[in-house]
């Protein structure tokens, strides 16, 4: 027999006497009305009715906000066991929800709360008002203006068990156990989700930042509007149409719907407003935006990720005392990055896939799951800081993320650089962490020859471009060099074989992400020379150079812009004995078709 069991027996033996709050209550009443322009960071703590629905539990110790005293008339406040109700809210089935109390600072009740006093054990009395029976009778709440309020009599008239204070003790003791063990289990069978949920964010908001050159535009002109239409009570036919308010789950079901087909929802008020969801069936849009995406402009899906990764610009637009909420002028002008219909698509693809796995949580044992929870973490924020930050990938970046070792960190660079290229079709990078880049070695005059000879076999390259030749070489391979010193650098010449790279030539070598001859092509049309510094002796620091972003497209695309150039690099040198205006319209030909390769405007 447990202590419970013989507590019971012992103090209570023929059943627990039920009681009104009324009855118990030594004292109840209302707060007094904080707006949320006096919540301050210091001050005496207190609490809103808000943050009953979405900051307390069953109990806490902690008031979240503050406020200055001297600025609130007819103040009220509660204490340690106090019980508080939130009387105003959002249905009917979440009204009059309550929390215990079990901090000792003297605290601040704010409008639409109702304060009991009473002598119970504070947390048995929390739990109580937590069971079905409890919730149904706070559930008497009157709908009024779109809000459902409950009372000081409603509350009064809630009935609950008040057995003996010995055992009210040892039933929160058992009651606390359970909660902590719930919650362990609950975090154990979650992590899986957690993990992936993060990690999907990551790469959702990673895949809709844009670069500059992607087309902005407001929501109105990317979807149509559809306005819910309000409706007062559930009916007598409950059916099996989900009624939505804009939460997170439909707030209950009816038997007719007013659209059908794909359609993205904003809540317009109270705690949710702002809140974005996605439905593909027939719904009855209530307290909420519908937006449908024009077809010529936007995916649906797209659309709804776009606006979820917006989900807390679109509740911080919040306005209004008591309710607040958001309205369609408001939501109409938030700009969204717009890429192509056919960007749209892949991105769709891989965040669809993401939903898919964040949904399975009944995989992997709990060490799996939590590296897989910072794996989806990191990734989710990685990818959805891409365009808005100019289309960089920075290394302190993703260093200052990460936590694992250096030998995984290079596995995960490649990954994102990998999905940005499938969407995207390319990532923009730092030349610095693309590349390698160091300067060559002084010479002296009388080491170089104007022509090649057998003394002087190996072609000497320098600020300008080739130098001349020398007789000794200290790099060997294919590299791209630019000249860094004097009127002409920023001039990009492709060096094979054996060769000699001056003080101001810098050699520049591929760390993995770029072919060399696409690398050389790439740099020949990027212009250095506008980077140089300014002067009577203009050059180009290698610090300098590290830090200009270059696009960085898959490398299947650089092997087939290879092929072409190579092509027409070919075309151009046999042409050098033909006549002049062909070789100019060839080169011309060339130079267009090399710029043109090298461009990743996403729309002209």
């Amino acid at each position: 027999m447990s202590r419970l069991d013989e507590l019971i027996r012992e103090l209570c033996p023929e059943g627990v006497e039920y009681k009104t709050i009324s009855e118990i209550a030594t004292d109840i009443y209302r707060g007094s009305g904080i707006t949320r322009n006096q919540v301050t960071d210091k001050g005496i703590p207190c609490v809103r009715y808000g943050e009953i629905y979405t900051t307390y539990g069953v109990w806490f110790e902690t008031c979240l906000s503050h406020t200055d005293e001297s600025q609130i008339s007819n103040a009220k406040y509660f204490e340690h066991g106090d019980i508080l109700f939130a009387i105003t809210g959002e249905s009917v089935e979440d009204i009059a929800k309550s929390t215990a109390y079990v901090g000792h600072e003297k605290c601040m009740a704010g409008g639409d709360i109702v304060v009991l006093k009473h002598e119970q054990d504070p947390k048995y009395l929390a739990y109580a008002l937590t069971t079905s029976s409890a919730r149904a009778q706070k559930s008497k709440g009157k709908v009024k203006s779109k809000v459902v309020h409950s009372s000081v009599p409603a509350i009064q008239a809630i009935k609950v068990p008040v057995p003996p204070l010995e055992v009210q003790r040892e039933i929160v003791r058992v009651l606390d156990k359970f909660t902590l063990l719930s919650a362990e289990l609950s975090a154990e069978l979650s992590a899986e989700f957690l993990a992936r949920r993060k990690q999907y964010e990551y790469y959702r908001n990673q895949l809709l930042t844009f670069d500059n050159e992607t087309r902005k535009m407001p929501l109105s002109d990317v979807a149509d509007l559809f306005r819910g239409e309000y409706i007062t009570q559930k009916g007598s036919n409950p059916g099996n149409i989900p009624v939505i308010l804009g939460g997170q789950e439909p707030a209950y079901y009816i038997d007719k719907a007013n659209h059908e087909g794909e359609i993205v929802v904003i809540a317009r008020s109270g705690v949710s407003a702002g809140f974005v969801s996605y439905w593909n069936q027939p719904i009855y849009v209530t307290d909420g935006f519908g937006y449908e995406a024009k077809k010529e402009v936007a995916i649906s899906k797209y659309l709804y990720y776009a606006l979820k990764r917006k989900e807390p610009e679109l509740n911080a637009m919040k306005r209004g005392a008591g309710v607040p909420h958001v309205n369609g002028e408001m939501l109409g002008k938030v700009e969204l990055s717009i890429p192509s219909m056919e960007a749209q698509e892949r991105l769709v693809n891989v965040l669809d896939n993401f939903e898919a796995i964040c949904s399975d949580l009944n995989i992997g044992l709990p060490a799996e799951i939590e590296a897989r929870q910072k794996q989806y973490e990191y990734y989710r924020d990685l990818l959805l800081t891409f365009a808005e930050t100019g289309s960089t990938l920075t290394a302190n970046e993703r260093t200052n993320e990460r936590t694992n070792e250096r030998t995984n960190e290079r596995t995960n660079e490649q990954a994102e650089i990998a999905l940005l290229q499938y969407v995207f079709g390319y990532v923009s990078l730092p030349l610095g962490e693309t590349c390698n880049m160091k300067a060559g070695k002084a010479i002296k005059a009388v080491e170089l020859a104007d022509k090649e000879d057998t003394d002087h076999s190996h072609t000497c390259y320098g600020g300008n471009g080739l130098r001349g030749y020398i007789g000794k070489a200290n790099y060997s391979g294919e590299y791209p060099i630019i000249g860094r010193q004097g009127a002409l650098c920023g001039n990009v010449q492709y060096a094979e074989g054996e060769f000699y790279a001056t003080e101001h030539a810098v050699v520049v070598a591929s760390k993995g992400l770029y072919k060399q001859r696409y690398l050389y092509y790439l740099l020949a049309a990027m212009n250095l020379n506008q980077y140089k510094s300014a002067g009577a002796q203009p050059g180009l620091a290698v610090g300098k150079l590290e830090t200009i972003l270059a696009v960085v497209p898959s490398l299947e695309k650089q092997e087939k812009a290879v092929r072409i150039l190579d092509q027409f690099d070919r075309l151009c040198n046999d042409l050098s004995s033909g006549l002049p205006a062909e070789i100019e319209a060839r080169q011309k030909q060339y130079e267009y078709y090399r710029d043109k390769l090298l461009s990743f405007k996403e729309l002209t």
